[in-house]
């Protein structure tokens, strides 16, 4: 089995860094899309393959940061609550959103 997925993430690598040379204009044979220093377990791990991203994303240190530090100072439902927290809760989201568009 871990031959198969060895096999089926050479395949995806090569295939992807092909196309992000070609996009690019890169000649180079190897291209990086994301630095895995970035995603703490794949850092700590670096013969990990992660193949399951239809189920879970492994996520980069700063949305992990932003996610505890939401958990830890704001944690409350927005549109759902008439208290300073729900509403600081729901302009935090509104603003994310206006962000990220």
């Amino acid at each position: 089995m871990t031959a198969i997925f060895t096999a089926v993430n050479a395949a995806i690598t090569a295939a992807t860094s092909a196309a992000v040379q070609a996009a690019a204009g890169h000649s180079s044979t190897r291209a990086s899309l994301a630095p895995r220093a970035d995603f703490p377990l794949l850092a700590a791990q670096p013969g990990l393959h992660y193949l399951d991203s239809a189920a879970t994303s492994q996520k980069p240190q700063s949305v992990l940061d932003a996610i505890t530090g939401f958990y830890s100072t704001a944690n409350a439902n927005p549109h759902r609550g008439a208290y300073a927290l729900s509403a600081a809760a729901t302009d935090a989201y509104h603003d994310a959103r206006h962000t990220i568009a």
